[in-house]
């Protein structure tokens, strides 16, 4: 089995990789992707005080520990190009990484 190195534990985390858009796995995933981004965020800024107040740290904070997608909203993105409000060819290749 694969596994990913987690930057904040420092541990082996088996994952799988499965491709094409499965909405409901989309969906799941981003909430839970929320929850953890706020964990993240908290604990970033429980150990860096001062740290919302300087944009330059908070930015090598988010560079640091991987979070520059904090605002992609996944279940959106999949909706639009997996349903009606995609009007053009978009060429993608959707898939999950799970851990």
């Amino acid at each position: 089995m694969q596994t990913l190195k987690c930057l904040h534990t420092g541990k082996d985390i088996p994952y799988t990789i499965s491709d094409g858009i499965d909405l409901r796995a989309t969906i799941s995933l981003d909430v839970d992707w929320g929850e953890e981004k706020a964990r993240l965020f908290g604990q970033l800024i429980a150990e860096n005080p001062g740290a919302l107040d300087d944009p330059a740290k908070w930015d090598e904070l988010l560079d640091a520990y991987q979070l520059n997608d904090h605002h992609w909203a996944w279940a959106k993105k999949a909706l639009a190009v997996a349903g009606a409000e995609c009007n053009t060819v978009i060429e993608l290749k959707w898939a999950h990484r799970a851990a």
